[in-house]
């Protein structure tokens, strides 16, 4: 406790300065204990969330819902943790022009039937998942960037094929 300006107050600072180095005495030993019956202590909590499913629901929820923003945090990076897994089994990069800023990168679909499987699975990030969970097929997807992309799906082919296949030619 100090004093200040004639107003008592506890300095947190200066107590966990003191304690902080040391530890609780108590909080070790509650780490002891948890550290020697560590499987024990999971298994009871893993029964426990078996035998009482819905209770667990509940007590999530209310959680999720008092937290917003660590839950949307926690949301953003799951889908980018699971975008980047997906980019990573696609190699990273548009295969027809190159580019590898991972924003401008989308999943095209090579057969041209997206719109159809969006409707089936759902939009957004479902997409991710549904690659992962099916072992990132090879053949029937791939990388585009944002501009080939767009210029297949509007025109049936991309500048970048038109100019090589020029380039092509004309070594020929």
């Amino acid at each position: 406790i100090i004093e200040k300006d004639g107003i008592r107050t506890f300095d947190v600072k200066a107590y966990y300065r003191e304690y902080g180095k040391k530890g609780n005495p108590g909080s070790s030993q509650k780490q002891d204990y948890y550290l020697r019956n560590k499987e024990t202590i999971l298994a009871r909590h893993e029964k426990y969330r078996a035998d009482n499913p819905e209770k667990v629901k509940s007590v999530i929820r209310i959680w999720q819902h008092n937290n917003p923003e660590r839950m949307k945090s926690y949301h953003q990076q799951y889908r980018f943790r699971l975008k980047k897994e997906v980019f990573d089994a696609y190699g990273n990069k548009c295969k027809c022009c190159g580019e590898k800023e991972l924003e401008f990168l989308s999943v095209d679909h090579i057969n041209g039937d997206g719109s159809k499987h969006r409707k089936e699975i759902g939009a957004g990030s479902k997409i991710y998942l549904w690659l992962k969970n099916h072992g990132f097929p090879q053949g029937e997807f791939r990388l585009l960037c944002m501009n080939c992309n767009w210029a297949k799906g509007v025109f049936g082919y991309c500048p970048h094929e038109r100019r090589r296949d020029g380039e092509n030619k004309e070594k020929l």
